[in-house]
């Protein structure tokens, strides 16, 4: 085999590992996830209340605002136990 081959060869093998590695990255941070969903899940519910905890304090509140706007800072609260 010539020495050009060679070096073909060895290129294609090495982009060939290159993509491997990256692609088992990507896999092993997916099943970090998926082991930590939970957690992944709580700290969704915390972006989405402070989210309406955000919204709620910029507005002009009455009474059932106020209502919801206790129960999404206890909710808060909860959360980030």
């Amino acid at each position: 085999m010539k020495s050009g081959e060679v070096r073909k060869l060895e290129k294609g093998q090495t982009k060939q590992t290159e993509m491997i590695d990256s692609l088992t990255k990507v896999i092993n941070g997916q099943k970090d996830t998926i082991s930590n969903i939970s957690e992944v899940i709580r700290l969704e519910k915390i972006k989405v209340h402070t989210e309406y905890d955000n919204y709620i304090s910029s507005k002009d509140r009455g009474q059932q605002l106020m209502d919801l706007h206790m129960i999404v800072k206890k909710n808060i609260k909860d959360l980030q136990k």
